[in-house]
Formats: C-alpha cells, structure tokens, sequence
C-alpha cells in the first residue's frame, strides 16, 4: 500500500468554504484553523486507504485501525461535519468507526483471532481519551458530501475557498469500482488520479474578489455503482 503526504487515491479538501461576497483577509486564527482542519481530512483519507487494503486483503485488522482513526478524527472535529448540500444525508464518523468495527467482527471465525480483535477494537476505541486528538482542543468543522455513482457517471462539484488560506480536499470511496478524480482552477489542472481515495493540500493566491474557485469532477470508471464521500473544510 502506497501512501502519499500530499495526494493518494482518495481525496480531502480544506480551506475555509465561501459562498458570496468579499473575504477579509485570513486571520491568524483562520490560517491555523484551516491547517488543523487540513491535518484531520489528511487522517481521513489515510483511514480510506487502510479500508480499501483491508477489504481487499481480508485483513480485519485493517479495518479496525481504520474505524481508530475516524474515532480520533470526530473528536478532534469536534463532531461537527456539515453538508454541502441542502438536504444531504451524512453518516457520523463514529457510527462510520462502529460499522467498519462490525465488518471486521464478521471477517473472523477463529475464536482466539476473534478474541484479539476485540482487545483491538476496544483500544481503538478508548484511545482518544485523554490523548493528544482530545486535549488539543476542536479544529473546527468539515464539511461532506456522499454521493452514489452509476458506472461510467461523472458527478461535478463547484467549490469557492478564501485565497491565502490552506486549503485541502479528501475523496473516499465504497470501491470496488476506482473513481478518476480531477481538480481544476480554470484551465489549470491541479489533480489528476485514479483510485479510491485522495487528498490534496495547498494555498491558493489571493484573487482581485479575495476567492479562488475550483471544480471538482468524479468519473466510476468501473463496471458497478459506487458510493464517494468528498471532504472539505
């Protein structure tokens, strides 16, 4: 499994979401909220990636790790994600944590692996407590969208992020079908990848209106329907 620290198969977005009108100038307080937030869907989008090795390995394990992870990523977000559309259905991340907890319970028939499994889940769980995750405070909310996709569908998304402001993106998805992802700016091409997850970060120059917009475009380039959550903050 290969991870990258600045983009995987699987992509997270951040940088403070605006709809209209001028920005002030990103205070020092917004740039380090963005970047904890950035920090967080960078978790999200490694706990992806562990779901697909999992899944396809048939490695509980893997998942556990990975429900670990969403655990600690709902606390320090203070369990806060909001839709970015009206109306929008989003599972919490804790509930996401126990699923992927009961999918791996149901990977195992041998009594002593089961057994193991369960000390692990129940470190995943208690970790968080009194850890770094909790005491360093609330990074602010994210936010999410899930969307099914039919083979061979292209779903696009507009987004407008503050310029001067960190800003990073995370794409999971159910698989098993890879979804080709791409975020542009103009005529500019930022990502171009093909999987199931992804993150990029970066910092968009400041426009004339204080806004940079970009696009994001999900293609299932497989054979059957999947089901893609887009982070962002």
């Amino acid at each position: 499994m290969k991870l990258s620290r600045r983009l995987m198969a699987g992509v997270v977005l951040s940088g403070m979401l605006v709809t209209a009108g001028l920005a002030d100038e990103p205070t020092k307080e917004d740039i380090e909220k963005a970047e904890g937030t950035s920090a967080v869907l960078s978790e999200l989008a490694i706990a992806g990636e562990l779901v697909a090795f999992g899944r396809d390995a048939k490695n509980p394990e893997s998942l556990v790790i990975a429900g670990g992870i969403l655990i600690r990523a709902n606390k320090a977000l203070g369990g806060k994600v909001t839709p970015i559309e009206v109306g929008a259905k989003l599972v919490p991340l804790d509930q996401q944590a126990n699923d992927l907890f009961d999918e791996a319970r149901a990977m195992v028939t041998d009594k002593a692996r089961s057994a193991s499994l369960e000390v692990l889940i129940k470190s995943a769980q208690d970790f968080p407590r009194g850890s770094d995750a909790e005491s360093r405070g609330h990074v602010g909310g994210a936010r999410q969208i899930t969307r099914n996709i039919a083979p061979g569908a292209t779903e696009t998304i507009q987004l407008a992020y503050v310029g001067g402001m960190p800003a990073a993106v995370s794409m999971t998805s159910s698989g098993p079908a890879k979804i080709q992802f791409d975020l542009t700016h103009g005529a500019n091409n930022l990502v171009s990848v093909k999987g199931h997850t992804a993150y990029y970060t970066w910092v968009p120059p400041r426009d004339k209106d204080a806004q940079r917009k970009f696009v994001v475009t999900m293609t299932n380039t497989g054979k059957k329907p999947t089901t893609f959550t887009l982070t962002t903050n």
